[in-house]
């Protein structure tokens, strides 16, 4: 996905001097259209669900893990719809964000924040 005239910075103590350099050079650059992608569709998004109750099941994961798998699995193979389906740029965007509001506004997503934010570690639940 990288085009001709895209770098990258490895060392974080070089990062924002390149960033700061590479604003100048983005004047004329126009913005790089992204193919469509074939998402792999409900049989993926299915199996993968399976594997993470399976692992909840087996005491691998904890429930509010299975929630968050499933939402990641939803973005990542397009949920319930025909495998092959073409996704843009912009779907995938969308995926991402009603995944997020979904979990933000769940109890367990809030107390892991909240643990994390007050004890520094990330709640199991």
């Amino acid at each position: 996905m990288l085009r001709d005239n895209d770098t990258y910075e490895n060392n974080r103590d070089r990062i924002l001097n390149a960033s700061i350099k590479s604003i100048g050079t983005q004047k004329n650059q126009k913005p790089f259209k992204r193919p469509p992608v074939k998402m792999s569709g409900r049989n993926v998004f299915n199996k993968m669900v399976d594997w993470a109750e399976n692992m909840a099941l087996r005491g691998k994961l904890y429930p509010h893990d299975v929630t968050v798998s499933t939402e990641i699995a939803r973005i990542v193979t397009g949920g319930d719809i025909e495998p092959g389906t073409l996704w843009t740029e912009q779907d995938l965007y969308d995926a991402e964000r009603k995944a997020f509001l979904i979990l933000v506004k769940s109890k367990p997503t809030q107390a892991r924040i909240k643990s994390l934010l007050d004890d520094g570690k990330a709640l199991r639940n």
